[in-house]
């Protein structure tokens, strides 16, 4: 056997995009950090379809289908790659202004890949007129974006988009005569 089909076998056996195998990572970010601002504000603003999809990095565009289903476009750039999702988020569970579950699913037609997540939405009222954000995004990233630095990079910009969800929040919603408020 030559050099170059042994190469090509070792690629092959430990390469998932060279079999054909659709590599898939799991997503997992959890966080937690405090508003200032009162519950019912931190609530509306983050109900806000407009105003939640402003806070995520890399969303370009979102359009409801009705109260509670939510179409959007996201466009990733992990390493030397970019995909466009198209995705559709659904609330499948709410109880205002505490909690909300919603589940995320796309698919990016260029590359093949899809996403699948729920997310664990929960707001605390604090003492101070504060509000304590704590939210749990959990599922899967499968194509070749997922293959991608042996699926650490997924990771990192996954931890990247958690951080700077919650710098958004926290600057968007604004203190002003004792009530929180968000400015257009």
């Amino acid at each position: 056997m030559s050099a170059t089909a042994s190469l090509w076998l070792s690629v092959e056996t430990f390469h998932p995009l060279a079999c054909n195998v659709v590599p898939e990572q799991p997503i997992k970010v959890q966080q937690q950090f405090t508003v200032p601002a009162p519950i019912e504000s931190v609530w509306s603003f983050l109900r806000d379809v407009n105003s939640f999809a402003s806070c995520i990095p890399d969303v370009q565009q979102v359009e409801a289908v009705d109260e509670r289903t939510f179409n959007a476009v996201v466009k990733v750039h992990i390493l030397t790659m970019k995909a466009e999702f198209q995705v559709t988020a659904t609330i499948v569970e709410e109880t205002p202004p505490t909690h909300l579950v919603s589940e995320l699913r796309g698919a990016d037609a260029e590359h093949g890949g899809t996403i699948a997540l729920r997310n664990v939405l929960d707001l605390r009222s604090l003492p101070g007129g504060e509000t304590e954000v704590s939210y749990v995004v959990d599922g899967t990233l499968s194509g070749t974006l997922a293959a991608l630095g042996g699926g650490m990079a997924v990771k990192l910009k996954a931890m990247q988009m958690g951080k700077a969800f919650a710098a958004e929040v926290r600057r968007r919603v604004v203190m002003v005569n004792g009530r929180g408020i968000f400015p257009p």
